[in-house]
């Protein structure tokens, strides 16, 4: 799903959310 090095710094729910953003954006790339 994300990776893990992100997962374990970001473990708010807003941190995961901007996360998921910036996926999505190198997704539509």
């Amino acid at each position: 799903m994300a990776d893990t090095k992100n997962e374990q710094v970001c473990v708010d729910e807003l941190c995961k959310d901007i996360h998921n953003i910036i996926e999505e954006i190198e997704v539509g790339i």
